[in-house]
């Protein structure tokens, strides 16, 4: 199984036990002004005023912010984010990732590029989990890297870390 695969199902089982709480009868059952309260309730929306009202229609705004992205560029940002969060990757492995989510190379690249990432750091928590699998001798372990896509610096730094 790919890692991709197993992240992908692993994202599923997590949205799954997390729930929307649409089958529940009492959420149902809510007026629309009691929903907005706990809807309003559940996020920081970053009101700059000392209003006390539930509905304040300043923290309603539905004006967007520009990112100057595309929409497919916010959403491969966002998956590489997601992704990024959950598991360590090399830049290539993300972007074939990416890709593998039917982004196109030119938005997967984008995507990976816009974050911030230490793909030093992303090398070493990588060979971190390959230790404590086991059975990995200094090269097999740098030949793992390099099969997931780090470039050889950073495997050679990953391993030099963490033998």
């Amino acid at each position: 199984m790919t890692k991709g695969l197993i992240i992908i199902i692993a994202l599923l089982a997590l949205a799954l036990l997390a729930g929307c709480g649409v089958d529940d009868p009492a959420f149902l059952q809510e007026t629309e002004t009691d929903a907005m309260n706990v809807f309003d309730r559940s996020y920081d929306w970053d009101c700059t005023s000392d209003c006390t009202s539930d509905c304040c229609s300043e923290c309603w705004e539905d004006e967007p912010v520009d990112t100057g992205m595309t929409t497919a560029q916010e959403q491969a940002v966002m998956s590489a984010e997601s992704y990024l969060e959950f598991s360590d990757f090399s830049r290539a492995g993300l972007i074939g990732q990416l890709k593998y989510e039917g982004f196109s190379t030119k938005v997967a690249e984008f995507a990976v590029d816009y974050l911030d990432v230490d793909w030093k750091k992303q090398a070493v928590l990588c060979a971190e989990a390959y230790m404590e699998i086991g059975g990995f001798s200094r090269q097999s372990l740098l030949d793992q890297l390099l099969y997931e896509e780090y470039t050889r610096a950073q495997a050679e730094y990953a391993v030099d870390k963490v033998y």
